[in-house]
């Protein structure tokens, strides 16, 4: 979700509560700021990857992926 922490939180809060425990979070990022970093934090133990990228296209996001 492009800058909107809201949406970000639920979806990490949503694989969190899945009662499968066998996942990897990656997220791709193209703008991180403070309040996503400490977003984060509270996830570091299930975020498996973050990559950061300067092209914020659709495509650039899933190629890096």
């Amino acid at each position: 979700a492009r800058d909107n922490l809201h949406f970000l939180k639920l979806t990490l809060e949503s694989v969190k509560e899945q009662k499968f425990s066998s996942y990897e979070i990656i997220l791709i990022e193209s703008n991180m700021d403070e309040r996503k970093k400490e977003l984060l934090q509270d996830y570091s133990e299930r975020l498996t990857q973050i990559y950061h990228v300067e092209d914020d296209s659709l495509a650039s996001m899933l190629n890096q992926g």
